[in-house]
């Protein structure tokens, strides 16, 4: 019966706080800070509050930044220069 109870924990869709701070980081009064100036929907349940999993989901999703290939960028601006070091000077009236 524990095995239950602990599946139905995890796909339970409403969180309290503690548990989203737990589960998705990064702290407990980061949370509660994103409640209090409302940038998370929540629900009120008595002196409860819950955030909605596909909410949390969507909130990190939007906050999603890319990665920029720099590293790669640099390697092939690099090379365009080492190409550009080896062409001999030459006159341009030929």
């Amino acid at each position: 019966m524990e095995a239950d109870e602990s599946m139905n924990m995890e796909n339970r869709k409403l969180l309290g706080v503690a548990e989203t701070a737990a589960q998705y980081g990064p702290s407990l009064p980061w949370w509660r800070a994103l409640i209090l100036k409302k940038g998370i929907r929540y629900y009120k349940l008595g002196r409860r509050v819950m955030l909605d999993r596909a909410d949390i989901e969507r909130m990190l999703e939007a906050s999603r930044v890319e990665a920029r290939a720099v590293e790669l960028a640099n390697r092939d601006q690099q090379a365009d220069v080492a190409l550009i070091d080896r062409v001999p000077d030459t006159p341009h009236g030929r």
